[in-house]
């Protein structure tokens, strides 16, 4: 399914907070029936809440509220996964082509350290259409093999 971005509507919204050690909590809430719209993740950002010891930190950013891990890139309900390490080193993938029709979530896997986010989401035009399909898509394209 191709995307198509030129009928932007241009409203951001930056989602951002902490989520604490080994926790999932739902960080923006979307209702689906609203078949004219759709979110764009622009940008992810994470960071240790406390600087002051050892760290790396890791979260995950999704659409289903269930246990998700690393490992679980598979799952066409994961947008995002980030880490940052006490090196400063950033690694990210993220899905820049996905359109958020349902809620989103963050999932703090750290074992030692709440997390800071930050995300940076745009709402789009969608028609009831595109709406259905992207809903429709992270179901069928979830090469998990559960939802």
């Amino acid at each position: 399914m191709q995307t198509r971005y030129v009928n932007n509507m241009g409203r951001r919204l930056t989602l951002r907070g902490i989520v604490p050690t080994n926790r999932r909590e739902r960080i923006f809430r979307f209702d689906s029936n609203v078949a004219l719209k759709g979110w764009k993740i622009l940008d992810f950002r994470i960071a240790p809440d406390d600087i002051s010891v050892g760290y790396t930190v890791s979260a995950v950013l999704h659409t289903h509220d269930q246990a998700t891990g690393r490992d679980e890139w598979s799952r066409n309900t994961v947008i995002a996964n980030a880490d940052v390490s006490k090196e400063n080193n950033f690694n990210m993938l993220l899905d820049y082509d996905h359109v958020l029709v349902r809620d989103l979530l963050l999932t703090n896997i750290t074992a030692n350290q709440a997390v800071e986010y930050l995300v940076l989401i745009e709402e789009i035009n969608i028609t009831p259409v595109e709406n259905i399909l992207y809903q429709i898509k992270e179901i069928a394209q979830d090469s998990s093999g559960t939802y």
